[in-house]
């Protein structure tokens, strides 16, 4: 079962009509297009393990029109997919479902004194990556796709999960990103790389110094 089913399963959202079986459903539809580079050897290959950040967001949308519009015994008055995915939301945002905060490490991370740390660090961090990306038989260099990430990241003691998280919670806001999303979404751009870094400094240090800027550095 995907990992996308077993968290929604254990909020507040599941009924009889939004079932496991049909988060499944909703999950492999939201799911039907992507492609992702992750084979170490540079091949595309089909994607069926994660969702991008559109598909993440339509299959909430799936969710509310399977839970809240298709049900012949609905009691929604305005049935329309805006207002159905509203409750939905709201209704997630009050069980379990554990909401991160994205913005208070990115206002603490985005400094004078740490923007210069990094920019005093740019050769040292683009040398681990390429080395890294090297050894482990990379081919395209020239974007931070995931698997190159993984590629540099993992060989210095951090677990997939949470690198995995790291990259997710790095990425910037992009319109443009549904229409084109292994090149939107799937590539990191220079301040998602340096905000990628700042997220894992965080995870391997805090339960040791507290400044941030000594973290990563």
């Amino acid at each position: 079962m995907p990992d996308y089913v077993k968290a929604l399963s254990n909020t507040s959202i599941p009924d009889d009509n939004l079932n496991k079986e049909a988060l499944d459903r909703v999950y492999m539809a939201a799911n039907l297009s992507s492609t992702i580079n992750i084979d170490l050897l540079g091949k595309t290959v089909k994607h069926t393990n994660m969702l991008s950040r559109n598909q993440f967001v339509e299959s909430l949308v799936r969710c509310a029109q399977t839970k809240y519009i298709l049900p012949a015994d609905s009691t929604l008055g305005d049935k329309t997919l805006f207002n159905a995915t509203k409750i939905l939301i709201k209704e997630l945002k009050g069980g379990q479902l554990p909401i991160v905060d994205i913005y208070s490490f990115r206002n603490e991370l985005w400094n004078t004194k740490i923007s210069n740390a990094f920019k005093a660090q740019d050769d040292n961090i683009y040398s681990l990556m390429e080395s890294s990306m090297a050894k482990n038989n990379v081919e395209d260099k020239s974007n931070m796709v995931y698997p190159n990430v993984i590629a540099t990241f993992v060989p210095l003691g951090f677990k997939e999960i949470d690198v995995l998280e790291a990259f997710a919670l790095c990425k910037q806001t992009n319109v443009k990103e549904y229409h084109d999303s292994d090149v939107r979404f799937n590539k990191l751009k220079q301040v998602e790389i340096y905000e990628l870094i700042g997220r894992l400094a965080r995870l391997k240090y805090q339960g040791g110094s507290k400044d941030l800027e000594q973290q990563i550095t």
